[in-house]
């Protein structure tokens, strides 16, 4: 179970629990917690983008925050998953995912982003722009 995000992920974005605010949001299908189906192909990549854990959606050009807590999920607000009859896709969440977090921390929020670096080329980054 990840012990959680310093930075904004669906549960802070939306203010509540992720499940309510998808079956919300789909309102033709009702879910029970988590149980809902999540399937496992496609697996979307969290990324940061101005400080939110975020997916790229695989069936279109839609972005969402990620469900970061175990199991993580995503859902795109814009194709609704048609692609997977609306079911959730699991998120790949990175293991050093708070290492990731400290290093972007440091930044002014519109500059905590990362799409895969390594964390050697986060620091370098910072270091090359003063934040230290």
């Amino acid at each position: 179970m990840l012990l959680g995000s310093q930075l904004i992920t669906a549960r802070d974005g939306w203010g509540h629990r992720f499940v309510d605010f998808t079956a919300f949001r789909m309102r033709s299908r009702p879910l029970i917690g988590l149980e809902f189906l999540i399937d496992d192909t496609p697996i979307v990549y969290a990324r940061v983008n101005h400080g939110r854990w975020i997916a790229d959606c695989p069936f279109c050009t839609g972005s969402e925050m990620v469900w970061f807590e175990e199991p993580s999920a995503f859902f795109c607000f814009s194709c609704r998953n048609k692609a997977v009859d609306g079911h959730l896709l699991r998120v790949d969440i990175p293991k050093n995912y708070m290492k990731i977090e400290d290093i972007l921390l440091i930044r002014h929020p519109v500059n905590r982003n990362w799409q895969g670096e390594t964390l050697s080329a986060l620091k370098s980054e910072n270091t090359k722009v003063g934040v230290i």
